[in-house]
C-alpha cells in the first residue's frame, strides 16, 4: 500500500541519525557514511557495536596488498539492517547486495538513499529478501560471491539456521567474514564446534581492548555508545574445507 510505505518513510525521516567516517589510504579519500536507526524498536534497525568493529575491519583489509573488497567485487551483507557494513564495501568500490528479512529492508534501502555513491565512482548497491536455512532457489548461485559478511548474526543458536545458508552460498574462492559478540561463557567455542567441520576458521581478533584500539584508529563516530564495558568479540574469517 503507497500510503503505509510513504508512512514508513516519514517516520524514518524522523530518526536520530549516525555520522561515521573510515579514513582513506593512498590515494583513496576517507569514507563518509550516515545511517538513520531507531533505538526505540526492533535490534534490526540500530547499529550495534559489532558492525562497528566488521566495518573498522572491512576498511582496514581494503588497503592491503591482496584486498577482496574494491572495483569488481561482489559482496553479499546477511542480516543488513541499517545497512553499514554493506553501504562501507560499495563506497570501496565493490558491488554489494544487501539482505534481510522483508519488513527491515525499506531501512537499509533508505540508508543506501542517504549514502549514493558519486557519478562515476566504482560499486553499487541493491537489497535483495533474504531468510537464513532456506533454499537458495534462483535467488543466489553458489560461488556467486567473493566476500560474504554479517556482524552479530550467531546469537541464541542462529547458527543452525545460518550455517546450511553459509553452506550453499560459498564456494572455494569465498571468503567469509563474520563477527560474534560474546553473550554467555563458552559460546565462541561451541560456535566453532559447529564451523569447523565445514570451514577453515581463521581468528582476527578477540579482545576487548582491540575494539577500542580499532575504533580510535579505524573509524570515528558522533555517538557515545562507544565504552568497552562489558563487550567482547570475536573477529574470524571462514573458508570452505
Amino acid at each position: 500500500d503507497n500510503k503505509v510505505e510513504a508512512a514508513k518513510f516519514k517516520t524514518m525521516e524522523t530518526w536520530p541519525r549516525r555520522s561515521l567516517r573510515f579514513p582513506g589510504a593512498q590515494d583513496r579519500p576517507a569514507v563518509d557514511i550516515t545511517v538513520a536507526e531507531n533505538l526505540e524498536e526492533s535490534s534490526a534497525f540500530r547499529v550495534w557495536r559489532g558492525s562497528h568493529v566488521l566495518c573498522c575491519h572491512l576498511a582496514q583489509q581494503a588497503f592491503e596488498s591482496s584486498p577482496v573488497i574494491g572495483p569488481g567485487r561482489k559482496v553479499l551483507e546477511l542480516g543488513a539492517g541499517t545497512g553499514l557494513a554493506g553501504i562501507l564495501c560499495a563506497h570501496l568500490g565493490a558491488d554489494v547486495t544487501l539482505t534481510d528479512f522483508e519488513d527491515v529492508l525499506p531501512t537499509t534501502q533508505h540508508n543506501i538513499d542517504l549514502n549514493p555513491l558519486e557519478q562515476g565512482a566504482p560499486g553499487s548497491m541493491r537489497i535483495a529478501e533474504f531468510r537464513w536455512g532456506a533454499d537458495l532457489g534462483d535467488v543466489f548461485q553458489k560461488d556467486q560471491f567473493d566476500l560474504i559478511i554479517g556482524a552479530e548474526l550467531t546469537y541464541c543458536n542462529k547458527i543452525e539456521q545460518l550455517l546450511p545458508t553459509l553452506l550453499q552460498l560459498a564456494g572455494v574462492r569465498t571468503r567469509i567474514v563474520l563477527v560474534h559478540v560474546h553473550r554467555l561463557r563458552g559460546d565462541v567455542e561451541q560456535l566453532f564446534a559447529r564451523l569447523g567441520p565445514h570451514f577453515n576458521i581463521e581468528v582476527i581478533d578477540h579482545t576487548t581492548e582491540s575494539w577500542v584500539r580499532n575504533l580510535q584508529g579505524a573509524c570515528t563516530m558522533n555517538d557515545t555508545e562507544t565504552s568497552a564495558d562489558d563487550f567482547e568479540c570475536t573477529l574470524f574469517h571462514l573458508s570452505l574445507l
